[in-house]
């Protein structure tokens, strides 16, 4: 995953902090997960080419000490976070038949999408070199 932040100063003692981050759509191998049999019999695995994207956001407000400035010292605060993962198989052949029992042969693909969204509260210490 790749990740770009930036933090900005909203007050005294607060600022907020977004770190975008995302994985650019990357194929890759699972092996025999998810094995498929074809109409002719054929058993097909269709994870061995998969592909796998990912992208979020992470936003934070941070509540500096009271001696302290943003981007210094103590802070706690709360985060909100959201992350979206897309898991897509490579092709196998597969056949279906229409309410008139008339049977097609395509190419099927299987997609898994999540949703993570979460939030807490966070404490630590920064400082700026």
């Amino acid at each position: 995953m790749f990740g770009v932040s930036q933090e900005r100063i909203l007050y005294k003692r607060i600022s907020m902090q977004t770190t975008v981050k995302a994985m650019p759509g990357r194929s890759f191998s699972m092996g025999s997960l998810g094995e498929a049999t074809g109409s002719d019999g054929t058993v097909y695995h269709p994870f061995n080419s998969a592909k796998f994207f990912a992208v979020g956001n992470v936003t934070e407000f941070r509540i500096y000490g009271k001696d302290k400035e943003p981007f210094q010292g103590f802070y706690w605060g709360p985060y909100f976070t959201y992350t979206y993962y897309k898991l897509t198989s490579g092709t196998y052949p597969g056949q279906f038949q229409d309410n008139a029992g008339v049977t097609y042969q395509a190419d099927l693909q299987q997609t898994f999408k999540v949703s993570t969204i979460g939030g807490g509260l966070q404490i630590g210490i920064q400082g700026v070199i």
